[in-house]
């Protein structure tokens, strides 16, 4: 199975801030806030869909990948900070990088084969 380019490119980018944070010790303010979020949808959908067609050989549909949006936009915006606010903080400009991250997802995933 092809992986997206998409898929590809974010998961390229989660590893190497997440170097950069981690490792080098350097912050870039923007992406420690918003990149998270923004590549979460794609990277999660683009596993989902790869267990789907390996062992279901399907693709996941566009009701599946709305749907997982808004339980964990929902879980992680307003179900986490609610059940520990010393750990987690709301904020709606996650919920829309959730939302522009699964609109990319759409945009960019592979065709069926």
């Amino acid at each position: 199975m092809k992986l997206s380019p998409l898929y590809l490119v974010a998961a390229a980018l989660f590893l190497l801030h997440q170097y950069l944070q981690q490792v080098a010790h350097i912050s870039i303010p923007l992406a420690d806030q918003y990149l998270d979020p923004l590549l979460c949808m794609p990277l999660l959908l683009g596993i989902w869909q790869f267990e789907k067609k390996l062992l279901f050989n399907r693709r996941i549909t566009t009701l599946e990948i709305w749907t997982l949006t808004l339980v964990l936009t929902l879980l992680f915006e307003i179900g986490f900070p609610r059940m520990s606010p010393e750990h987690f903080t709301a904020d709606w400009r996650d919920a829309l990088l959730y939302i522009i991250g699964t609109v990319l997802y759409l945009i960019f995933r592979a065709s069926p084969h």
